[in-house]
Formats: structure tokens, C-alpha cells, sequence
């Protein structure tokens, strides 16, 4: 009599493939999912830096700070694929214009005028904070903030 030959995997060997693969997936998917909520993060930066050279455009322009309609009407984009933002026209008014974004499934970033007091320049001088103790809506950890916003890395132009 002949013997037949075996074809195909024993259950026993399946199970050790689909081990290694969930082994391999627990160590990885975490630094996936930071590495796509610094994405995220990235793309409120982005956003800020058009923002700013805006509102700097406008100040050059006007001589005040602009409100929220008419940097929508001079085409801020203040929504992304996972950043929403906001614009508090009450602190423009006032000399402090503050601009807010909402990362989802990270946390909200802010970014505040700070005026440089030390120069005499028109216009003046752009000094931004996104620390959270100056914009006063940046809520995220550490961790997701750029460089810039950490600790006393706080002011940028």
C-alpha cells in the first residue's frame, strides 16, 4: 500500500505564524499610531504658518490686526483633514490676535501674538507663543508639541 502524502500546513503550524504576526503587531502598532498623531500635529503647524504670514500681510496692509471674516475672505484655511481651528476676534481687537487648532485624537495647539516690546518697528515684530501657558487653548502632552513649543522653546517669528 502506498502512503499518501501530506499537503498543506497542520493547525499546529498555523498557529505559530498567526503568533509571531500578533507579537510583531503589539510591538509595532503604538509607534505607528504616535507617529500619526505627530502627523496630525504637523499639519495644525502648517496651517499656523500660513496663518501668521496672513495676519502679518493684513497688519502691513490695515495697520490693525485682521478680524476673522477678513482673513477668511483674504483665504485662511483654518480646517485640514484632522485639524479644525478657531480665531478669537475680541484678542485681535485688542492687539493679541490667538489662533486654535483641534487635532483630533490628540488635543487641541495654540499659537498667541506676543508683542516685542523692545523694538520700534512698523509693523512690528511677530513674535508667536504655542506654549501652553501663553496661548492659553494648547492642551496636548509634551510629547506631540513641535520642539518649539516646549518648555521655554516657546517664541518663534
Amino acid at each position: 500500500m502506498m502512503k499518501s502524502q501530506q499537503k498543506g500546513y497542520t493547525l499546529m503550524e498555523l498557529m505559530v505564524v498567526v503568533a509571531i504576526i500578533a507579537i510583531l503587531a503589539a510591538f509595532t502598532l503604538p509607534i505607528y499610531i504616535e507617529y500619526i498623531k505627530k502627523t496630525k500635529v504637523a499639519e495644525a503647524s502648517m496651517l499656523f504658518d500660513d496663518f501668521k504670514t496672513r495676519v502679518l500681510i493684513l497688519y502691513t496692509v490695515k495697520g490693525t490686526y485682521p478680524t476673522f471674516s477678513e482673513l477668511i475672505t483674504d483665504g485662511v484655511t483654518y480646517q485640514g483633514t484632522f485639524v479644525l481651528g478657531s480665531y478669537d476676534d475680541k484678542l485681535a481687537t485688542a492687539g493679541t490676535p490667538q489662533v486654535c487648532f483641534e487635532v483630533t485624537g490628540v488635543g487641541s495647539i495654540g499659537w498667541k501674538y506676543i508683542p516685542d516690546t523692545t523694538k520700534d518697528t512698523n509693523p512690528p515684530t511677530m513674535f508667536w507663543s504655542c506654549k501652553a501657558s501663553d496661548s492659553g487653548c494648547t492642551t496636548m502632552e509634551d510629547k506631540y508639541l513641535p520642539w518649539n513649543c516646549r518648555d521655554d522653546q516657546s517664541i518663534i517669528q
